[in-house]
């Protein structure tokens, strides 16, 4: 939607979200971090427009369901390739 994210930096969201680039992270708890972000945002309108506009881009790219698909769609192909022998294949004495 193109707002800036403020997240907590806890479980899988500093992996999504990447700190300075298309948000910014809080310590979970820490109201007065989560407040002290919330300013930051709210004190500098241009950067704020630029997380968010960065998000909005990161997020069309890799999260929109068309490229989860795709990603999806190569990983199941990757996974049901047969192996393929690194050396010569000798047969086995029954």
């Amino acid at each position: 939607m193109g707002s800036p994210i403020i997240g907590a930096r806890v479980g899988g969201i500093p992996e999504i979200l990447r700190e300075g680039f298309d948000g910014l992270l809080h310590q979970p708890g820490d109201a007065v971090d989560l407040a002290d972000r919330v300013v930051e945002l709210l004190s500098d309108p241009g950067r704020a427009a630029e997380l968010g506009a960065s998000a909005a881009v990161r997020c069309e790219q890799e999260f929109h369901p068309v490229a989860v698909a795709a990603r999806l769609t190569e990983h199941y192909h990757q996974l049901l390739r047969p192996a393929v022998p690194t050396g010569p294949v000798v047969p086995s004495a029954i």
